[in-house]
């Protein structure tokens, strides 16, 4: 897990992440929206949400990075607390809410808030007969070779830029 967390750190960072014209707190903000937008439309279709834990898990890094909250996740090993996914589904969208407010208005983000979100994932994963790791794994995967730039504060890939030509 320690050495995923550091290739999305380097990742981030090839890409300009933190720069002065990269990512904002308010752009983030609408990064978390968006994938758990996207990761809430999936459990409704009763679709796969494996790269879509792993999304919101490389989000909830980046944004450690960003806040100069360098990421200590102690998520516990094969441990289910027996609560059900209805219980972590509220927590994840609980505390991402309360994430978001304080990116919006610029309060500050501890990094307990990022390590609830981390042992969400970990129990969401868990309840989908899965691991975080893993999820996290298929997410880097998906974006370890993809380019862009930066527009407002938003990544926007290569291939998106190409759609719009």
């Amino acid at each position: 897990m320690k050495e995923l967390i550091s290739n999305i750190y380097q990742w981030a960072e090839n890409r300009n992440f933190f720069s002065p014209n990269g990512v904002t707190q308010q752009t983030m903000f609408v990064k978390f929206v968006e994938e758990l937008g996207e990761y809430a439309r999936h459990i409704a279709r009763g679709e796969d949400t494996t790269d879509d834990i792993g999304d919101i898990a490389v989000l909830t890094i980046i944004t450690g990075y960003l806040l100069d909250r360098k990421p200590t996740y102690r998520v516990p090993e094969n441990h289910n607390c027996g609560f059900g996914s209805d219980y972590w589904l509220y927590r994840l969208t609980s505390t991402i809410g309360g994430i978001s407010e304080n990116l919006m208005f610029g309060k500050p983000i501890y990094s307990t808030n990022l390590e609830n979100i981390m042992i969400s994932l970990h129990q969401i994963a868990i309840e989908q007969g899965t691991s975080l790791e893993l999820c996290l794994e298929k997410a880097y995967n998906n974006i370890k070779d993809r380019k862009g730039h930066f527009e407002n504060g938003f990544f926007i890939k290569e291939s998106d830029k190409n759609k719009s030509n």
